[in-house]
């Protein structure tokens, strides 16, 4: 797959694209009222963890 470089307001909407991806994944987690996330790992039993 080749590489794509992104400049200046491009690399910027890439990034902030990337971060919002991130915290809709972390959000559900966070807070006193946060529910649970599982992890898949390759090797051993899932992971069950709720630290955000």
């Amino acid at each position: 797959m080749p590489k794509i470089m992104l400049h200046n307001s491009e690399a910027r909407r890439a990034l902030a694209r990337g971060v919002f991806r991130l915290a809709a994944a972390v959000e559900p987690t966070l807070g006193p009222k946060g529910m649970n996330a599982m992890i898949d790992r390759p090797i051993g039993t899932p992971m069950v963890t709720r630290d955000g």
